[in-house]
């Protein structure tokens, strides 16, 4: 290997997921997003009832927000120019955890900055 490898996160590295995911969950699906700590699994509450999402429940919102919301999330200011600058010196790989039925969805989106892919080696939307 002749160059440097970068690897990095997608989510609240180069694209904002939590407030969109808080936005989200707040207008249209009765929840409240607070975090007040460290522990994810305390942070989202009913807003009717003030009571915790069962991890169930918020593995089945994180589910349903990338399955239909991820146009929502935006790049973070200036973190793409960077990632594109880096990759001028670097293989860049991009990762996420997202599940592979929204692979497809995520793809689209990168394809979207045409510019960016191609500067960027190895994208794994």
């Amino acid at each position: 290997m002749s160059r440097p490898l970068i690897v990095s996160d997608c989510d609240e590295v180069l694209l904002h997921m939590v407030a969109p995911f808080r936005d989200w969950l707040a207008e249209t699906q009765g929840v409240e997003f607070r975090m007040a700590g460290k522990d994810f699994s305390q942070a989202l509450r009913w807003l009717a009832s003030g009571e915790l999402l069962t991890r169930a429940e918020i593995w089945d919102h994180l589910g349903r927000f990338f399955d239909t919301e991820m146009h929502r999330q935006t790049p973070i200011p200036g973190a793409l120019e960077g990632i594109a600058a880096l990759s001028d010196h670097a293989d860049v790989v991009v990762l996420t955890n997202i599940p592979d039925i929204c692979q497809a969805m995520r793809a689209a989106w990168d394809s979207a900055l045409p510019w960016l892919l191609e500067r960027i080696e190895g994208v794994n939307a």
